[in-house]
């Protein structure tokens, strides 16, 4: 199997950088992906831990990497349409916040197609990064729904592979 073909990969230019968009379809159903996507102990098997959640549940801060590569991202939630759409302002390593949403859409009774689109992304190096981690995430994301099975060893080398794909996509942008 090709890593770098699961996933449609799109970016387009905008006057403060790059917004990137992958699609991916699950084989589940749009209830259980939901859930994977916004409760908390199944977002920390497959994002990271949810390391504190504000009281009104707008606004969590996720543990993401492991060891010396541990960190924290903010996200606050913007809008939430249960259970096809999620909104929220990503905050991560110390860039500007940039606007996360996931669009859930169903195929048919047991496949979803996942949409979700990183918009805001200052730089090309930071499309290549965010580009091979979020890919990374999501096929994690397939796992914990039970959609999908990959070892670490491959999802690290579909990171590569995703890295790659994503310079590639930037070379054909004007």
């Amino acid at each position: 199997m090709n890593l770098d073909q699961l996933f449609d990969r799109s970016a387009s230019r905008t006057a403060t950088g790059f917004d990137q968009t992958f699609r991916h379809r699950y084989r589940t159903t749009i209830d259980d992906l939901w859930a994977a996507l916004t409760t908390p102990d199944r977002i920390g098997r497959w994002l990271g831990p949810v390391a504190e959640r504000s009281a009104d549940g707008s606004t969590y801060l996720i543990n993401i990497g492991s060891g010396e590569s541990l960190a924290p991202a903010r996200i606050v939630i913007r809008h939430c349409a249960e259970p096809t759409e999620l909104i929220v302002d990503w905050e991560w390593q110390g860039q500007p916040a940039a606007r996360v949403s996931a669009t859930l859409r169903s195929i048919d009774h047991d496949q979803v197609e996942l949409t979700l689109r990183h918009g805001g992304v200052s730089s090309e190096s930071l499309v290549v990064g965010y580009g091979g981690g979020w890919e990374w995430c999501l096929l994690a994301l397939g796992v914990e729904a039970g959609a999908e099975s990959w070892t670490a060893e491959q999802l690290d080398d579909h990171e590569r592979a995703a890295q790659d794909a994503w310079r590639r996509t930037l070379e054909g942008i004007d």
